[in-house]
Formats: C-alpha cells, sequence, structure tokens
C-alpha cells in the first residue's frame, strides 16, 4: 500500500521516500522494491520473557515500565538502499551508482556521469556521504549481495555477479572485511532461524 501510494503521488523509493516495516513481508509482498524490514530479536525475547516469569513466580513485583529489546538487526532491502542528500551532484553519482551497480564502475565512470571531474566528486562526496565513491560502491554491492543471499535459490557465483563483485573471491574478500565472516557464513546466520 505505502508503494503504490508513494507512486500515485509522484514519489520514487526508495530515491523521495524510503520504507521499513517492523517484520519482514518478504514472503508476502513480491512487488518490487523489495521492502526493509527489522530482524526481531526473539530469542532474547524468550530468554527475557522466561526470566521475568523467574521473577514473578518468586514473588517480585512486576516491573514498572515495558522491558524493551531492541531488534537484532535491519534487514536492508530495496526501499532503502538510496542515501539522500541535498548536493545535487553528489545525489546524480550516487543514483548512477544504483542504476549501474551490477556491471563493472570505475570512480572517474561515476565522475563522467556527474559531468565532473573524479578530484571534484570524491572532495564533495567524501564532505555530503563522509566516505569515498569507493567505499559507496563496496557498500552498496555488499547490502545487494547480503539481500541475495536470502534467496536459496540463487548460489553465491550468481550473486557474486549479480552483485556486481564480478567473482567470488572478490566478494568473499569484501566479506570478510566487513563481516569477518564468509557470504555462506553469513547466510547460514540469516536463515539459521528460517530453516
Amino acid at each position: 500500500m505505502l508503494i503504490s501510494l508513494s507512486r500515485s503521488r509522484g514519489w520514487r523509493v526508495p530515491r523521495d521516500v524510503a520504507i521499513v516495516c517492523m517484520k519482514s513481508i518478504r514472503s508476502i509482498v513480491e512487488l518490487p522494491p523489495a521492502i526493509t524490514s527489522m530482524d526481531r530479536n526473539y530469542q532474547r525475547v524468550g530468554y527475557e520473557a522466561a526470566a521475568l516469569l523467574k521473577r514473578l513466580i518468586a514473588g517480585e513485583p512486576a516491573p514498572a515500565k515495558p522491558i524493551l529489546i531492541p531488534p537484532r538487526a535491519v534487514q536492508v532491502r530495496e526501499s532503502t538502499d538510496f542515501l539522500a542528500v541535498d548536493d545535487e551532484m553528489v545525489s546524480e553519482a550516487l543514483a548512477y551508482i544504483s542504476r549501474r551497480l551490477q556491471k563493472p564502475l570505475t570512480v572517474a565512470e561515476v565522475a563522467a556521469a556527474a559531468a565532473v571531474s573524479t578530484r571534484t566528486l570524491q572532495l564533495r562526496f567524501e564532505a555530503v556521504v563522509g566516505s569515498s565513491v569507493s567505499e559507496e560502491i563496496r557498500r552498496r554491492r555488499l547490502e545487494a549481495a547480503k539481500r541475495m543471499l536470502e534467496d536459496k535459490q540463487l548460489n553465491v557465483r550468481q550473486i557474486a555477479s549479480r552483485a556486481g563483485f564480478g567473482h567470488v573471491v572478490t566478494m568473499n574478500r569484501v566479506f570478510q572485511r566487513e563481516l569477518r565472516m564468509s557470504p555462506s557464513a553469513y547466510r547460514a546466520q540469516m536463515l539459521g532461524d528460517r530453516g
């Protein structure tokens, strides 16, 4: 409904508006873009509930305030995979990166698409985004690969190609550096609760 409403008003998801749901609706809604969701920490909720029950049975009073359990993680998907910035040149560069993520992509290409020199783009990008153009490309590819790893139908080689890494070795290197685990270990961790 939010995607349809946004489109009817001319808003682009995620460029103009980001959508985050409290629970994953991926299995219900296949309409693009895929919706970012909270990965609730059900295991910790269970432990906290058991501990509270134990205290109540022991005669302790109920807590005065609710016990809040933060989510385990945010499952970033396409509905929030866009950085909103006021700088038009940087915004154009980010849009170009998003459109071309699956293909080989150089900083010089991104600068040419934004109609500026590589040096100008790098300086503006660092000032506005807080990272380099290369770091943003790597971050986007990592997020795309993480999303695809939730799909058991895709193998790691297909994911490396579709996320723009080109080779499994390159994707493995980025996963190890950024997440301290392999793509396969990440997949096992993410699908562990869901089988």
